[in-house]
């Protein structure tokens, strides 16, 4: 194919060659914002048990993924008894007699 017929065929056609960034753009965020839905809902299963349905990734992982958070907090990050020797008691004894 030469150069004169592509432009021919783009001349012809412009309106398509001109709409598929816009397509593409529009397909890309639905398969975004539908992906995005998926990792955090439904929280709960929805579905016939063990195959049939489907729970978030995020809310069926959320044991695991806080308990490998808070083990990379402590081990890695802070000391819990640094954290405790921070807090003043009497400010928690306060703050919990004003909640009741």
């Amino acid at each position: 194919m030469d150069l004169s017929a592509v432009a021919a065929d783009l001349a012809a056609h412009w309106h398509v060659y001109a709409t598929m960034p816009f397509i593409a753009a529009l397909i890309g965020y639905l398969t975004k914002r539908v992906a995005i839905e998926m990792m955090f809902r439904p929280l709960e299963f929805r579905g016939i048990r063990p195959f049939l349905g489907w729970q978030g990734v995020i809310p069926a992982n959320s044991r695991r993924m806080a308990t490998t958070a808070v083990d990379l907090l402590t081990k890695n990050l802070l000391d819990p008894r640094e954290v405790f020797a921070r807090l003043d008691p009497e400010e928690m004894v306060r703050s919990w007699k004003n909640r009741c």
